[in-house]
């Protein structure tokens, strides 16, 4: 993850388990306030009670936040007391079908409330979630243990009093149907305070952002407030390009200022098992993406290809193992510009020997669709490890 490529210039182109109690919702939503501990501040809130809750396995938490976090909070609950066990998965996506930002397993020890509102639960993070503009992520729970059930609670079936946040009814969809809202679900902001493009420091990002930049360039003014959060594409300079990236962002033409990524997953599989992991490209802006190509190396002696699949059909894209180099080229191009979060190839590999295989991408091509003159584009490199047992 910490190193970056210079790539060369493109030559081509469910059960539902409801404790319904007779405690009827009470929105009382209020203004963000500064928490006690920390300087952290409360940027997203759903301050109600609930009459009852979801099961914590069958559903997810979508939610909408415009500055960094580095913990939310929810309420929850076990059928029977105990210690309890989950693995929070954060997406930066409005559905369950992209890579995941960030997993943190909890613990902790719940009685038999019945009644609402339940213990709060918080999930930290353990780096603070990075947020440019408006952004949304997803929280789904996996490897749920305990003695018994485990809920969250939410405002009841159909009920949807707090903004900027849903309790989903599925959670491994790309676009999951709203079911509730997670009755006091908080989402706790960085104390560090500003964040890239907001240049101002007052906590947000505008066309005055946009507009600083461009003085600093054009020497109307000698330094920015934030100058640090100037730099939007990290190419070490402040100019223009970041003042017309702060600009695509506040209008919506794109989602993030994080850098443009290649990333390949991981995992851990036992002997004879098969296991796929994804390649994608994530935070592309205009003008987009028109061509790609990249090979994931892998160890021989512990991996075998079993298959793989280009997932990007609307194009032309191709996905094949190279034996002879040990590697599986993942290749693309598109006519127009491809923008977003974009998952290019699924490899299912199989485990035929103990030990720990790097997955290692080498990327030839990455570049954008300037029409008639394709430009290279800057990528941050992720590489994954499959570990065989």
């Amino acid at each position: 993850m910490d190193r970056r490529a210079r790539l060369v210039l493109c030559g081509a182109f469910a059960t539902v388990a409801l404790a319904t109690l007779a405690l009827p919702a009470q929105p009382a939503l209020h203004a963000p306030s500064v928490a006690a501990a920390g300087g952290e501040q409360e940027i997203l809130e759903c301050d109600i009670v609930g009459p009852g809750g979801d099961r914590a396995d069958l559903r997810g938490i979508r939610f909408t936040v415009d500055r960094p976090f580095v913990a939310v909070e929810l309420r929850m609950e076990g059928r029977s007391a105990g210690g309890y066990g989950f693995t929070a998965l954060l997406r930066r996506s409005t559905g369950f079908t992209v890579p995941v930002e960030a997993t943190v397993d909890v613990e902790v020890d719940l009685p038999v409330s019945r009644t609402t509102p339940y213990p709060v639960v918080r999930i930290d993070f353990p780096e603070a979630i990075t947020v440019t503009g408006l952004e949304t992520f997803t929280l789904k729970f996996v490897a749920v243990s305990g003695p018994d059930v485990l809920y969250f609670e939410t405002a009841g079936i159909g009920s949807f009093p707090c903004p900027d946040v849903e309790e989903t009814e599925e959670n491994n969809v790309p676009n999951p149907t709203l079911r509730s809202d997670p009755a006091g679900f908080r989402v706790w902001g960085s104390p560090e305070g500003p964040f890239v493009g907001d240049v101002d420091c007052n906590g947000k990002m505008s066309a005055i952002d946009a507009t600083l930049v461009l003085q600093l360039d054009a020497h109307l003014v000698t330094s920015l407030r934030c100058q640090q959060n100037a730099d939007t594409n990290q190419d070490g300079r402040i100019n223009a390009v970041d003042a017309l990236r702060i600009l695509h962002l506040v209008a919506g033409l794109i989602d993030t200022l994080e850098p443009p990524v290649v990333k390949v997953g991981s995992l851990s599989l036992d002997v004879g098992q098969q296991g796929s992991v994804e390649v994608s490209l994530l935070n592309i802006i205009p003008p987009g993406l028109c061509c790609w190509q990249i090979d994931v190396g892998y160890n021989p002696d512990v991996l075998s290809v079993v298959q793989c699949h280009a997932l990007l059909t609307t194009v032309a894209t191709v996905c094949i193992p190279v034996s002879e180099e040990n590697a599986v080229r993942v290749a693309g191009a598109s006519p127009v510009g491809l923008l977003g979060d974009l998952a290019l190839a699924m490899i299912t590999f199989d485990c035929i020997m103990a030990g720990s295989s790097p997955l290692t991408l080498d990327v030839e091509v990455v570049a954008d669709a300037t029409v008639g003159n394709p430009q290279p584009i800057d990528v941050e490199i992720r590489n994954g490890t499959i570990t065989c047992t």
